[in-house]
């Protein structure tokens, strides 16, 4: 641990963007680990207290292990049995107590679990990422697979490698890039496939990774590896946290949002236990965007902005994704967030992800009402439903076959490209519109995800979105999303021919 000291040491006296390491409120409750190896483990409640505090982020796992239910709450603020404790568990508080850090706050322990209408796990799940905002250090056994693995790993001899994503070093299997994140490169980091451990790692100031062969370390400057062969700052990309939360203090308007998308597309392939979870294990990461750039007036709704609702609504699913076996029979609401499908999704602006610059836009439809029906206290947490009217035009679309990317969507005389949402289905005698969202426009030619730019064309840098939509039933002027229209190469004639007619009030939900 004499490194994972002198890293949190150098974090604290040097690092300009981390700095010295305040006393926060402590939650509660939290772990009471006592000031000695050989206290005794409280449950304790110490609202009001400030000091210093560890968290515990990690994969449950299938295995049962102990957890604090109404029975045992009680008894566990008398005292908790570390032999009863899974191995993960016991070897935080070791950690914990090695580093000098006397309160240590793990979710299963922390939170009721069996509370009556699931009352607890609301409450506190809407501070969550308070909690980890505020701590001195999260702990991660970032290669273990449930709470009963463990932090510590027999080491292994010799190194790995993948075509993509993490890179042989040294003979150690380093750290993977979240940009590049697949099934394939996280097979040896399993907490980096979790949803809500994505989040809590990008919302702790620090975090300090338990691999297979050596202990990593992130925090808000820089990433370090303890055999000194690679330097994260060049192969984290967005997947930093130092990045993340340099680009929110920065204030700009249009890197924050490219920031808030990208996010999205790290964190929609990740797992869940419950689906249900995908907004609550991504909202705090809402609430720390608003408060860090000042902005706690901005709108949330499911997942998107009221600010930039038509930009925000041009999701897709990723094409580079195979559908995964799911229990999604029908979609979630609102459809027209991307919280409401079970896999991966994606932004395609490339001209605005280069980051030079940002884009030029026309948008087609308003925004005339949005909003949502909470399901819990947290305006950025899950929603029943929700709604959004535009004043735009529908025009009706017909779906004529498939390609290697994707369908095609016949609208008037223009042939366009199509993503079906993940867990849709198109009828054979369905009633489905377009309704146009925006364009892009830029100097330069560039790639997309499944085509090329047809170079030297009049809009060879040139991006057309659209919406479409079905009646949410028989004779219903509700409409639902079942996917996004795109083109690249699209005449001008076609071009007008959509986004000149006349304009109505939709409703989507």
């Amino acid at each position: 641990m004499e490194l994972a000291r002198d890293w949190l040491a150098e974090c604290s006296q040097k690092h300009s963007r981390c700095g010295p390491v305040p006393e926060a409120p402590l939650p509660t409750p939290v772990l009471d680990l006592g000031l000695g190896s050989s206290d005794a483990v409280r449950l304790r409640e110490l609202k009001g207290h400030i000091g210093r505090y560890l968290c515990l982020s990690y994969c449950w796992g299938r295995l049962e292990f102990l957890k604090t239910t109404r029975d045992n709450f009680e008894r566990h603020k008398q005292g908790i049995n570390p032999e009863e404790l899974p191995r993960t568990f016991r070897d935080a508080i070791m950690i914990a107590r090695a580093l000098g850090v006397r309160y240590l706050w793990i979710d299963a322990l922390c939170i009721i679990q069996d509370d009556v209408d699931d009352a607890d796990w609301k409450r506190e799940s809407a501070t969550m990422a308070d909690i980890y905002r505020r701590s001195y250090l999260t702990l991660a056994p970032t290669w273990a697979r449930s709470a009963h693995a463990g932090f510590f790993s027999p080491p292994e001899d010799g190194g790995a490698s993948a075509s993509i994503g993490p890179v042989t070093v040294h003979q150690f299997r380093h750290f993977p890039t979240m940009r590049t994140a697949t099934a394939e490169n996280l097979v040896d980091f399993p907490v980096l496939t979790r949803a809500w451990t994505y989040q809590e790692r990008m919302l702790a100031p620090r975090v300090l990774h338990f691999c297979r062969q050596e202990i990593l370390w992130e925090c808000r400057e820089r990433s370090r590896c303890e055999c000194g062969g690679s330097k994260y700052e060049e192969k984290f990309r967005l997947g930093a946290k130092e990045n993340i939360h340099t680009v929110i203090s920065r204030h700009c308007g249009w890197l924050i949002q490219r920031t808030w998308r990208r996010m999205i597309m790290e964190c929609s392939p990740l797992a869940l236990t419950y689906p249900t979870d995908k907004l609550p294990a991504f909202g705090g990461l809402a609430e720390a965007m608003r408060r860090r750039t000042g902005q706690e007036y901005l709108e949330y709704l499911a997942g998107l902005w009221r600010d930039t609702l038509i930009l925000d609504m041009c999701w897709h699913r990723d094409p580079r994704v195979n559908p995964r076996p799911s229990s999604q029979t029908v979609r979630r609401r609102p459809t027209w967030s991307w919280a409401s499908v079970d896999n991966a999704v994606m932004y395609q602006f490339p001209l605005w992800e280069s980051g030079v610059f940002p884009p030029n836009l026309e948008q087609y439809a308003e925004v005339l009402d949005a909003g949502c029906s909470l399901a819990g206290p947290s305006p950025t947490g899950p929603v029943h439903d929700g709604f959004v009217e535009l004043m735009c035009s529908a025009i009706r679309a017909y779906p004529a076959g498939r390609n290697p990317a994707g369908w095609e969507l016949r609208v008037g005389s223009a042939m366009l490209r199509f993503y079906l949402d993940w867990g849709t289905k198109l009828e054979e005698d369905g009633e489905y519109y377009l309704i146009p969202m925006l364009t892009i426009r830029g100097e330069h030619n560039y790639h997309l995800i499944a085509t090329t730019i047809r170079v030297g064309s009049k809009h060879s840098n040139f991006l057309f979105y659209g919406l479409v939509v079905r009646p949410n039933a028989p004779d219903s002027k509700e409409m639902v999303r079942v996917g996004l229209a795109w083109e690249d190469w699209i005449s001008d004639s076609d071009l007008q021919e959509m986004v000149s007619q006349e304009k109505r009030r939709v409703r989507i939900v």
